[in-house]
Parts: C-alpha cells; sequence; structure tokens
C-alpha cells in the first residue's frame, strides 16, 4: 500500500460508496489524506449514514467534507429522509465548491437553489422535485454541456406542463411522469426513454429534434399523442412495451425509418381501428432489420 501513487488512493477512494467511509479511510495517513484532498473525484451522501445527526449537523459534517476536497466530478446527495429542510444556502455551497469540474449530480434534498450555472455538468438527475414548469426549463438551462437528463416523478404545478431546450442533450429518462404537455427540443438527442408515463388526459408529448435519435423506447406508458417533429432517418430502435398510444397511423410513422435495426411492439394498444401491423411488409421494407417481435394488445 505504502508503493501506491496518491492519484491510485484518490480512485480507490472515489469508489466507495459512501462519504463516511472516504472521510475514515483519508484518516490512514498523510498520503491517503494527500489523495483525499487533490485526487477525490466522486463523493455519495446519504442519510442512511449519518443516522442520529440534526440537520445542522448534517450541514456542516457535508459543508467541510465537500470544501477540503478539490476537483470533484461526481456529486451524489440522498437526503430526503431527513425530518427537516435543508438551507438553500448550504445546498449552494456544496454546489459551487465544485461546479468548475463537476460532471455528475443526484441532488434529491428537500430544498431550494439559487442560479447560478453549471459550465461541466453533463449529467442529471430530478427525482420527487416539485417546482412550476418554466423553473425545470430554467433549472436545465442552468447546464450549458448537459448530456444525460433523468426525470422521475415531477411535481409540476400550477398547469401539468414542461417545455425544455437543449443543445448538447443526448439522452433522456422520463419515469413516472403525469403530464398534460411534454415539449422537447433537443438538437443533439440520441436516445429518448418514456417509463411509467401517463400523458392521456390531454394533450402529448411533442420532441422537435435534428434527425439525431437513434432508439425511442415507450415503457408501460399512457401517451395520447406522440408528435416528433424530427428527420427520423438515424432511427435505429423502436421498442414500446405495454403501452397505449393514440397515434395515427403508428405504421406510416414506422415505415420511413429506412435504418431501422430492432422493432419491438409488445402488447400495445392500437386506438386506431384501421391501423395494420403487417410482418412481410415490415421484413421488405427494412432491410437491415435484425429483430422484430410484435406481440399486440388485441382482442378480435
Amino acid at each position: 500500500m505504502e508503493d501506491l501513487h496518491v492519484d491510485v488512493i484518490g480512485n480507490i477512494l472515489s469508489h466507495l460508496r459512501a462519504a463516511r467511509d472516504v472521510v475514515v479511510a483519508s484518516a490512514t495517513c498523510k498520503k491517503w489524506r494527500e489523495a483525499f484532498q487533490h485526487h477525490l473525484s466522486s463523493l455519495t451522501f446519504h442519510d442512511l449514514d449519518f443516522s442520529g445527526f440534526t440537520t445542522n449537523e448534517l450541514e456542516s459534517i457535508i459543508t467541510q467534507t465537500i470544501q477540503q476536497t478539490k476537483g470533484l466530478q461526481r456529486l451524489k446527495f440522498f437526503l430526503s429522509d431527513v425530518d427537516d429542510v435543508f438551507c438553500a444556502d448550504h445546498v449552494l455551497v456544496w454546489l459551487m465548491h465544485a461546479r468548475d469540474t463537476l460532471r455528475e449530480l443526484y441532488l434529491l434534498v428537500r430544498a431550494a437553489g439559487s442560479c447560478q450555472k453549471f459550465p461541466c455538468l453533463k449529467t442529471l438527475r430530478l427525482e420527487d422535485v416539485s417546482a412550476r414548469g418554466r423553473d425545470f426549463s430554467f433549472l436545465v438551462s442552468l447546464f450549458p454541456k448537459i448530456e444525460n437528463l433523468t426525470l422521475v416523478n415531477l411535481d409540476v404545478y400550477p398547469e401539468a406542463i414542461i417545455s425544455l431546450i437543449s443543445v448538447s442533450l443526448k439522452s433522456i429518462d422520463v419515469v413516472e411522469m403525469a403530464l398534460i404537455k411534454f415539449i422537447l427540443e433537443a438538437d443533439s438527442l440520441g436516445y429518448l426513454h418514456l417509463q411509467r408515463c401517463n400523458f392521456e388526459h390531454f394533450e402529448h408529448f411533442k420532441l422537435i429534434g435534428k434527425g439525431t435519435l437513434k432508439v425511442l423506447n415507450i415503457d408501460v406508458a399512457r401517451i395520447a399523442y406522440v408528435d416528433i417533429q424530427d428527420n427520423m432517418e438515424n432511427l435505429e430502435i423502436v421498442d414500446v412495451n405495454e403501452s397505449s398510444i393514440k397515434v395515427p397511423k403508428l405504421y406510416n410513422m414506422i415505415s420511413k425509418l429506412s435504418n431501422l435495426r430492432r422493432l419491438r411492439l409488445q402488447r400495445v394498444n392500437f386506438d386506431n381501428v384501421d391501423e395494420v401491423i403487417d410482418l412481410e411488409s415490415i421484413s421488405a421494407t427494412f432491410p437491415q432489420l435484425t429483430r422484430q417481435f410484435l406481440y399486440p394488445d388485441v382482442e378480435d
């Protein structure tokens, strides 16, 4: 262990599950302490690791731990079960300390933040967050280089409408969302996943892109209308599972996909009675198709 370089030790510490374990390990010796301060890239704070601490004590511990580091690239906070709400100023201090190097952020904390841009962050997960629809739009604008976005069970008010614009976004997962309308304008989007979503009561999901979408995955969803205003010539995978989608002429949309490689329609409820899925036509239309799985949800 004495022969390990400090950057190797920093990498080891970065792979520990809990920030508490990182702090304990860094107290081993001066070399490990140096690795913690200058070569640590990741920290994870979980409320289960700090049972018995008050919110104020936990705020102080997290602040002191983060401020002793340099060059953090990943920060994860799972603190939703803490009794009291965290002070927004403290949360902002944590984020601002790593703003120039932060690339991934998982923030599950009951607190509000201030308006500061994070120029390096590429991965963001928002879960169980309550805010106005326009605030979510503004939040995404704070991350000019964001590539991977996950939205889970967001509470959007006063109207359940979200409109997001990003030129850098490459992948988005939308999970357990019940909305009136979701409008996504993403020039570089390659992967779109809608899981356990309900957009069927009023309007629809709308994607405005520039022909970069390669994977469309709709899983256990109820969507009144999917509107993809995009040149879909690069779409390679269409995977729809246990979903109800009121798409006019779904097959006509799919038939335009010259580069389609994999198609799965499993337990899909087609609301249009004249919708026809012809296996022979699909095989002839898509010469690059290597896998097709059709299991429609039909009664007759």
